[in-house]
C-alpha cells in the first residue's frame, strides 16, 4: 500500500477528488479531464490516505470521510 495525497479540483470543466503520489508541482496539479494546469486557486490539499492506486485511493477516501 502507498500513500496518496487527496486534492480536490475545481476546473472549468469538473469538479472533483484526485490522488497524486507526490506534490512536486512547478505551478500546479493537472486536470485528469482537460489537462490543464491548475492555479492556486482551483485546488485544495485535502489530506492522505493509504490506498494500492489512484482510483482506490479516491473511492477510499470518499467511502471514509464522506464526498466534499
Amino acid at each position: 500500500m502507498r500513500t496518496f495525497h487527496i486534492i480536490q479540483i475545481n476546473c472549468d470543466c469538473c469538479s472533483d477528488l484526485q490522488a497524486y503520489l507526490n506534490m512536486l508541482w512547478k505551478k500546479g496539479p493537472r486536470c485528469e479531464n482537460c489537462r490543464k494546469v491548475l492555479g492556486i486557486m482551483e485546488w485544495i490539499y485535502i489530506g492522505t490516505i493509504k490506498a494500492h492506486d489512484k482510483k482506490d485511493a479516491v473511492i477510499r477516501w470518499k467511502a471514509n470521510k464522506g464526498s466534499c
